[in-house]
């Protein structure tokens, strides 16, 4: 006798395995240092970038040495599970230091370059005491730096580098440091950059343009749900550079508009952060993240959202374990080159749909310098007063204090080391005793039941030495989306734009991860967008995808996205081995009942056998 488990019955049966696995399962992961076993203790450096160097689909580090002046390229050895030293070095003249590194393939030959912004103690300085900004291009061979280009224009403050023209190539957005004026590097794959204004970019052809600020965290990035980056900036104005205003730049067939200019949340603003990018409600458009300071010192910190068209509080109580914490504002900046200004790094640890950030924050209330990294969770609001007519609030994880960590926190971000699909975290700290940075590792140790879809989109162009239909690096200015249904019926959306900023030690990833939630179904959809250079729209969309997979998209040729290949890995997870396990469990005991009815239903039919035969028949008389 066969016995068949069918879909009737399986598929109750997983359903129920998921919804059951909470009550296995913690729902809350925990960190474990593992700066040790990464080969990250003896690194005193500080982190800045991340990118595939030598293009064995791994993530490699981009840091500088203490003094800004030499960048060295760490590399993961994804056999060994640990970070080795690449040979890729680039030392600047004595006078020179960097601000900003910025990795992306400028030549579209499959090698991953590098752009480096710096400054010169020797420059002389504008009327506000600011130094130009210069930048310097080296590209890479997957094993080192070569030569190097030099842009012959000073800076008003570090670049934000895009794929303005969706041709797969990084393009670059600045302005000149004596006349403010805006303009684009256009690049193309014979290592050539074309200097073309912004006016001619923009529909109406000379918009009133306001000062950039420094710090700039301008961005290339879908902010109005139609797939496609539109351009933000942050400026100041003419006459007053602490009155601060949000240009939203709407991309119209690969035209600019200006759409908004928006102001500051409150009028109370001492003190304001980098904006970051997230769809914070799950409702599939990404709204702005703003740290801001009510002192100079930053003892009232507040966090808001702009979303559905207004600015929403969405924490202010940094009363953490009885102690008043808040940002690190410039005055107590722990960076030599004071360039690591307040940031909220964007990432959903804990996988519930709903991105969440780290954050480097300050003890107030101690007379010594005690600054430590700290969690903050995406959690739904049901408290009016805290709401402030807003869905969802943030919620300090008050067991997220990284105190293994005895040095001054600069920086801190996530990273996937183990290439799971988990994000881990990435502290830089650094110590005034050594006059040392050290660099700190702490793995995810999630085990809950929710899942995710991790997405990378590359350029495609593969090096002469590499045969392979599917290589490429970083990629900016992608804007993806995905919907998917949660075991509760809830219908989650997300939308990311990939590498939308560079500037200031932005440590956005090459990749995105997308938090799934309790779902047993499906993802719905998940649509990938190039940015637009005229009215066709550039996107691809797929359908029923499995949870718990890594997508890698190749939108090559970029104006027929239905021929974008793409190769997708599954990713099994402890949920997906233990369902498997209760499924085989329950098939086992379900045979093993037929079998023992079956045994007992031969055994009576024996039985009656033995009767009949013993039994006198009248009828053969």
């Amino acid at each position: 006798m066969v016995v068949l488990c069918q879909w009737q019955t399986v598929i109750p049966i997983i359903i129920i395995a998921f919804i059951t696995m909470n009550d296995i399962l913690p729902s809350h992961g925990l960190y474990t240092d593992v700066t040790n076993s990464v080969g990250l203790t003896t690194q005193h450096v500080q982190l800045h970038a991340f990118g595939d160097f030598n293009s064995d689909n791994s993530v490699d580090l981009f840091s500088l040495d203490e003094s800004n002046k030499q960048l060295s390229v760490l590399l993961w050895d994804h056999q060994a599970l640990k970070f080795i030293n690449g040979k890729a070095e680039i030392e600047m003249d004595s006078d020179q230091y960097i601000t900003a590194v910025i990795p992306g393939d400028y030549d579209a030959d499959g090698n991953l370059d590098v752009l480096i912004a710096y400054q010169s103690t020797s420059s002389t300085k504008n009327a506000q005491g600011q130094l130009p900004t210069y930048m310097k291009l080296y590209w890479g061979n997957s094993i080192k730096f070569t030569e190097d280009i030099n842009f012959e224009d000073k800076l008003w403050d570090q670049p934000l580098v895009l794929d303005l023209n969706g041709d797969l190539i990084p393009d670059i957005f600045e302005a000149n440091f004596d006349s403010g004026y805006r303009y684009f590097w256009i690049a193309n794959d014979k290592r050539n950059f074309t200097k073309q204004s912004m006016e001619s970019f923009t529909v109406n052809n000379k918009p009133a343009l306001n000062p950039i600020r420094i710090p700039n965290s301008n961005a290339y990035v879908d902010l109005n749900q139609d797939h496609f980056a539109d351009l933000f900036i942050t400026t100041t104005l003419p006459n007053n550079d602490k009155e601060f205003r949000f240009e939203i730049w709407q991309n119209k067939d690969g035209k600019f508009a200006q759409d908004t200019v928006l102001s500051m949340p409150t009028a109370k603003v001492s003190v304001v952060g980098q904006t970051s990018f997230t769809d914070f409600d799950g409702d599939g458009i990404q709204d702005q993240v703003l740290p801001v300071c009510l002192d100079s010192y930053c003892k009232s910190s507040q966090i808001y959202i702009y979303s559905l068209k207004k600015w929403h509080l969405v924490f202010d109580n940094f009363v953490i374990n009885g102690k008043n914490f808040g940002f690190v504002s410039d005055s107590y900046s722990n960076n030599p080159r004071k360039s690591v200004p307040i940031t909220l790094r964007i990432g959903d640890y804990n996988l519930d749909g709903f991105p969440d950030a780290i954050a480097v924050l300050e003890n107030k209330d101690s007379g010594t310098r005690n600054v430590s990294t700290f969690l903050f969770t995406n959690v739904p609001c049901f408290d009016s007063k805290k709401c402030h007519s807003y869905s969802r609030i943030f919620s300090v994880n008050v067991n997220s204090m990284f105190t293994e960590i005895n040095d001054t926190a600069v920086t801190a971000t996530f990273y996937d080391l183990y290439g799971d699909g988990i994000l881990d975290i990435l502290v830089n700290s650094f110590s005034k005793d050594t006059n040392k940075f050290s660099l700190h590792a702490f793995k995810n140790d999630f085990a809950g039941d929710a899942t995710f879809l991790k997405v990378t989109v590359i350029g495609g162009y593969c090096p002469s030495a590499k045969n392979s239909k599917l290589c490429g690096v970083n990629l900016p200015s992608c804007t993806l989306q995905y919907q998917t249904v949660q075991a509760s019926g809830e219908i989650i959306r997300g939308s990311v734009t990939q590498l939308s900023q560079t500037a200031y030690t932005a440590l956005q990833l090459p990749f995105i991860v997308f938090g799934l939630g309790q779902t047993p179904n499906f993802v719905d959809y998940l649509s990938v967008s190039l940015p637009r250079n005229s009215a066709q729209k550039r996107e691809h969309t797929w359908s029923s995808i499995i949870p718990n997979s890594q997508l890698i998209v190749i939108p090559q040729p970029p104006a027929v996205p239905k021929k974008w290949p793409y190769k997708l890995l599954l990713t099994p997870s402890k949920l997906v081995l233990l369902t498997a396990l209760i499924l085989i469990g329950i098939c086992f005991v379900i045979s093993a009942i037929i079998g023992i009815l079956h045994w007992k239903e031969k055994k009576m039919d024996e039985k009656e056998k033995r009767e009949n035969s013993h039994r006198f028949h009248f009828d053969a008389m």
